[in-house]
């Protein structure tokens, strides 16, 4: 019942270490006590409170940009973001162990594609 991808420690809502494997579709199978269960992907589940500490300066800015009821929001979009910034690094770790590194240029003509430049560029020569 587990699919492909690392194990990974985590703890659980008791408190005690559980082993979580992320797998394709964004899920994560998590074990606790011996037994497997699909957990929520990154924004989905109940929400629940959680204590961080930041510095003092982080807490000004973070206030200055949402005032002092969009903080959760925001602090969970950021959160969800970076996990996927991770995700997408893993995959291109993976596909790059199993294909070979990328091709520099061909990633830059690509981007000037998406960019809309290569029609300026092609203009220029």
């Amino acid at each position: 019942m587990r699919g492909p991808g690392k194990e990974e420690p985590a703890i659980n809502q008791l408190g005690r270490y559980q082993s979580c494997t992320p797998i394709q579709n964004n899920n994560w199978f998590v074990k606790i006590d011996g037994m497997t269960e699909i957990a929520p992907a990154p924004g989905e589940g109940p929400v629940r409170p959680v204590s961080v500490s930041l510095h003092e300066g982080t807490i000004t800015a973070l206030k200055q940009r949402t005032g002092r009821r969009g903080m959760s929001a925001y602090v969970e979009s950021l959160i969800q973001r970076e996990l996927e910034r991770e995700r997408l690094r893993e995959l291109i770790a993976a596909a790059e162990a199993e294909h070979g590194p990328t091709d520099q240029r061909a990633v830059d003509a690509k981007r000037e594609i998406l960019r809309g430049d290569a029609a300026s560029s092609a203009d220029a020569a």
